[in-house]
């Protein structure tokens, strides 16, 4: 494998992200069926489905797992809105009614960012020769901190997506402890070799087995706990730089650029859609985009 097709499947992974990141807000443009934050649209159903009708086809997961991680991204940068009410909350389609509430609506869209992470970890661990784990996890929080942290500045949220990536693309551990469980010959295999041991021995040795589980059982945790924290850094890390980079470039831009071509023209004010409106007046707020504008 030449590190050409090393970079250009990785690139290719990076462009598909940013390109399907805002796939959750395509139900704004389905109003007649789909209220905004739809369920549908808001969730791991699209993804999922497309993935039961094309799970034998290797390639196709070149394009399912950035489908996943923009979700997850997109997903993490809802899940702490100023309030759970309104637009925030999450909505059936058809009906166009929350009845998740704002406790519901955050379980919800907090429960398909770890199953977002959990499925493309089981979907990497089974086409290992595709995209490397670790590496997609890290491109994750980089994209992650450039969307989360410079449209929310919403440091937890951040922080969750660091911390599902972590326990199911960075180490994976979690994804091989269920498969274990869900392996067939693995439940087998362990069978044998309960009924292999002795009754005797496994009663004579009984202090020491604990003794070592035990052990086992802390190590574990250790390094789950050490991962964490190193984890945690990376991510605080790149959230910093990647939020330094993006303030002093693209936001003063962005103020001055929204400010001369839409708010300090009466023509192009009037032909704002009031949706647009209320997007572009939030992020003029979040980005105090007042304080470039006096300099």
């Amino acid at each position: 494998m030449t590190r050409l097709f090393i970079y250009s499947k990785y690139l290719i992974f990076i462009l598909l992200t940013f390109f399907c990141i805002n796939f959750p807000d395509i139900d704004q443009s389905l109003l007649f069926i789909l209220h905004h934050r739809s369920m549908v649209t808001h969730s791991i159903i699209v993804p999922a489905i497309l993935w039961y009708f094309f799970k034998n086809n290797k390639s196709f997961t070149y394009f399912i797992i950035p489908l996943y991680m923009a979700l997850a991204i997109h997903l993490s940068a809802d899940l702490f809105p100023k309030s759970w009410s309104g637009y925030a909350l999450i909505y059936f389609p058809i009906i166009k009614v929350s009845f998740f509430g704002d406790l519901g609506s955050f379980l919800w869209v907090l429960a398909n960012i770890i199953l977002a992470c959990f499925f493309s970890g089981k979907i990497l661990l089974k086409h290992k020769d595709t995209l490397s784990p670790k590496t997609i996890s890290l491109i994750t929080m980089a994209i992650g901190a450039l969307y989360i942290l410079g449209d929310n500045q919403n440091l937890f949220s951040f922080l969750v997506l660091c911390i599902t990536l972590e326990l199911f693309l960075y180490k994976s551990f979690l994804i091989k402890i269920l498969d274990k469980f869900e392996n067939p010959n693995s439940k087998e295999n362990l069978l044998k070799e309960l009924n292999d041991i002795p009754d005797k021995f496994l009663v004579a040795n009984l202090v020491e087995t604990a003794k070592k589980t035990i052990k086992i059982t802390g190590t574990i945790i250790k390094k789950i706990l050490i991962g964490l924290v190193k984890l945690t850094f990376l991510g605080l890390f790149i959230a910093i730089l990647s939020f330094s980079i993006y303030s002093s470039i693209y936001i003063p831009h962005w103020c001055q650029k929204t400010y001369n071509e839409k708010l300090n023209n009466a023509d192009s004010l009037k032909s704002i859609k009031d949706k647009d409106l209320v997007n572009i007046k939030r992020k003029w707020h979040d980005r105090d985009c007042n304080s470039y504008k006096e300099k």
